[in-house]
């Protein structure tokens, strides 16, 4: 059910969503703007950060860890899960 990828796609998953939320957090602090701000801008953060790691990661999918190589290697996202 697992790859061998899945604990560095999860911890990778985990900080990038912490550095969201830290950040939306510090902004709303910094801009003296109302609490319910942080969410919506955590949540910017993360559409951006998907957007750019298209750019960056595993073609099709907002990763941004490198793509696997070699004949070993998982399909990549853009080839769907079976």
């Amino acid at each position: 059910m697992y790859t061998q990828r899945f604990p560095l796609d999860l911890l990778e998953r985990t900080l990038w969503t912490a550095a969201q939320a830290a950040a939306g957090v510090l902004l709303v602090a910094v801009g003296d703007l109302p609490q319910w701000w942080a969410p919506v801008l955590a949540a910017a953060l993360a559409a951006v950060k998907g957007t750019a790691a298209g750019l960056v990661g595993v073609p099709g999918s907002a990763a941004t860890l490198p793509a696997p190589r070699g004949p070993a290697a998982a399909p990549a996202a853009s080839e769907g899960v079976r």
